[in-house]
């Protein structure tokens, strides 16, 4: 049995960081304990306090922030989500990690 966390990778700019679903997207990272959060982004190296001062000061969950391309087994991106699933649910993200437990891990 695999008992590893979901990594969910939520990337920063405009999607917590002025994204217009940011208090949804905040919500849904508070209810799920037992993933692994990551924060990422494209800035660069130089922003990784910045980011993880405003995560803290905002009420953001994050196990790790990276600046780096990274594994996931979710992915919350404003220019990957279709504008109609911008305001997905925690209960829709646990959906999505339990469908992925079935699978075989390789």
């Amino acid at each position: 049995m695999n008992t590893r966390k979901a990594v969910i990778a939520i990337d920063f700019d405009d999607t917590i960081y002025n994204g217009r679903s940011f208090k949804k997207i905040q919500a849904a990272i508070n209810a799920l304990p037992l993933a692994f959060i990551v924060i990422f982004t494209a800035r660069g190296e130089e922003c990784r306090r910045f980011i993880k001062a405003w995560c803290i000061e905002n009420g953001i969950r994050a196990d790790a922030i990276e600046c780096e391309k990274l594994r996931f087994d979710v992915l919350i991106d404003d220019r990957t989500l279709n504008p109609l699933l911008a305001d997905i649910t925690e209960n829709e993200i646990i959906r999505i990690l339990d469908a992925g437990r079935d699978k075989p891990t390789q």
